[in-house]
């Protein structure tokens, strides 16, 4: 039977059936155009094209954006991550139309022509690790993700995108490399600095060693803290104790590490001259690499203060901390004596070396 394709009846029971074929579609556009005919809105017609209804194409067009960075910096996406309000099955209509496949159930991804986040960490890992678990390849996935405060996906998804990579395979849980790395390729400024000192002095290596270290290398507390908390390629053993991602180790080594780690007697000495509060002490471990300082004198002082460019420094009970800036810039060793000084008039706190009868 022959149908009359300026007819609203058919091309609104039959639409998607029309659109199957592109030449047909074609045909009716010009068909409509000739007899001056719209059966639907333009957006319907190209969503029917696209094997969406107008509710997923909208969906489409409101996620297409937050799909594409998340996928970019997370390695795959789910519906709930997405939207809110729409339907997931719609969400997920949405998502295959935009070219992502579905690796896992409910997770989607679309594979970039060049590296994404997920080869970006795992060649940092493999280059330093020959296997790793699923759970630890994305924790370390994690670790780089916080800079941004980006969620992981989870470990079966994380293992699923891992393994597609031409230098991974993945067999009872481990991901293991095929072809060696090299991490003075794959890692860059202060973390390949960490690297190199873990690799020469671990397995296990303390806080305190690895502070010492940075600051001769030219890098501040900080950098050394965001490195800890973020390089997917150091692992915390525990408090105050690190070692590379996939090294073995045992209580001996985690007690070795222990006992390297200075203890210095502060000897505290309080002070009062014009009009200020001066604190002297041995600097130990817990000022030099945290900018803390634990004196029961200090309770005299408890609150807010700031230094001479504004840092605030807090004192609660027998705790002071915040002092790192002042300290860095003395380039203060665990030993030295120092002299904490507090202006109670302006609540300013300044640090110096100490004096020879301090």
């Amino acid at each position: 039977m022959q149908r009359d394709f300026t007819c609203r009846y058919p091309v609104q029971n039959q639409l998607r059936t029309y659109l199957v074929d592109s030449q047909m579609y074609d045909d009716l556009l010009i068909v409509w155009s000739v007899a001056g005919l719209a059966p639907f809105p333009d957006p319907v017609i190209f969503a029917a094209k696209k094997g969406l209804s107008a509710q997923q194409m909208r969906v489409q067009e409101e996620i297409h954006r937050t799909a594409m960075t998340l996928n970019r910096n997370c390695g795959a996406v789910c519906p709930a991550w997405l939207s809110a309000n729409a339907q997931e099955a719609d969400v997920c209509a949405a998502l295959r139309s935009l070219g992502y496949d579905e690796i896992v159930s409910g997770w989607y991804r679309k594979a970039f022509p060049s590296r994404d986040v997920i080869e970006n960490v795992a060649r940092k890992v493999f280059s330093v690790t020959e296997a790793v678990t699923a759970r630890e390849f994305r924790f370390s996935l994690m670790k780089h993700l916080a800079r941004r405060s980006f969620p992981a996906p989870p470990t079966p998804v994380v293992a699923q995108v891992g393994a597609r990579l031409d230098f991974i395979t993945f067999t009872n849980g481990l991901l293991r490399r095929t072809s060696p790395l090299n991490p003075e390729e794959e890692l860059q400024g202060s973390e390949r600095v960490l690297f190199r000192y873990l690799e020469a002095y671990g397995p296990i290596v303390n806080y305190q060693e690895m502070f010492e270290h940075m600051r001769d290398e030219g890098f501040s507390n900080i950098t050394l803290a965001v490195r800890l908390k973020q390089s997917p390629v150091i692992r915390k053993v525990k408090y105050g104790l690190y070692a590379l991602v996939g090294t073995d180790y045992t209580a001996s080594d985690i007690a070795d590490a222990e006992m390297r780690v200075s203890s210095v007697a502060s000897h505290t000495a309080l002070r009062y001259r014009d009009g200020t509060a001066i604190l002297s002490l041995n600097a130990g471990a817990w000022l030099v690499c945290g900018g803390a300082v634990n004196a029961s004198s200090l309770a005299a002082f408890a609150g807010d203060w700031t230094t001479l460019d504004e840092t605030r420094v807090r004192v609660r009970g027998q705790s002071m901390w915040g002092l790192d800036a002042i300290f860095d810039r003395l380039n203060v060793r665990i030993g030295d004596r120092i002299s904490i000084v507090f202006s109670p008039k302006q609540r300013k706190v300044s640090g110096r070396r100490a004096e020879s009868d301090e």
